[in-house]
Formats: structure tokens, C-alpha cells, sequence
């Protein structure tokens, strides 16, 4: 199967968490969407929009990723999937409640 690419122009706020670089920017219809650059020669673009796929066609609840460019760099693009009033809980915080001894601040 062939993906477009999305070509991205633009951005609104670079986004601190992480490890790569990215950013937020907002779709024509004022969605707001994360650009992610991949690390060249990793895979990390592909196998996260073919993830995204086959979770799709397993029913899977999942982020959807899209194929995209922003001034050269290959990247994915994925809408924001936190509702209106919600607050996106990252792995580590989740951990640090359940494990003992889980350092969250350690990468």
C-alpha cells in the first residue's frame, strides 16, 4: 500500500517532552496535531504509522500516525488524543504510582 506524505508549513509551539525533536502545529481545521522528526536510519517513522495501521485493523484503540516532511526533516504527524478537558498521564508518572522503587526522573 502507498501513504501520502503530508507536507508540514509551519508551527505553534515546540513540544519539551521526549526525546526527539517536534512540535505542535494546527491543521486547517484548527485541529491540533504533533510533527515528530525521525532519527534517520532508525525505522521510527514507518513502524510508527504501520503500528498504527495494523492496530486499526486489529480494532485496537490507538493513536493514528500519518506519513509527513517539514522543511526536509522525514517526520509523522498524529492528531492530539486528549479529550477537551483531559490531561495526558505519561508512562513514568503511571509507574511511579505502581512500582516500587521507579525512579521517574531516570531514563
Amino acid at each position: 500500500m502507498v501513504y501520502p506524505i503530508l507536507e508540514v508549513v509551519g508551527y505553534d509551539k515546540f513540544e519539551p517532552i521526549g526525546t526527539k525533536q517536534k512540535f505542535w502545529f494546527r491543521a486547517p481545521d484548527e485541529t491540533p496535531w504533533l510533527f515528530k522528526v525521525g532519527r534517520p536510519g532508525t525505522g521510527e517513522n514507518w513502524s510508527e504509522k504501520a503500528t498504527s495501521e495494523l492496530a486499526k485493523l486489529l480494532n485496537l484503540p490507538c493513536a493514528q500516525y500519518e506519513l509527513a516532511k517539514w522543511e526536509g526533516h522525514d517526520g509523522v504527524v498524529s492528531p492530539s488524543f486528549i479529550p477537551a478537558k483531559g490531561r495526558l498521564a505519561l508512562g513514568n508518572e503511571v509507574l511511579a504510582r505502581i512500582v516500587p522503587n521507579y525512579d521517574p526522573t531516570k531514563t
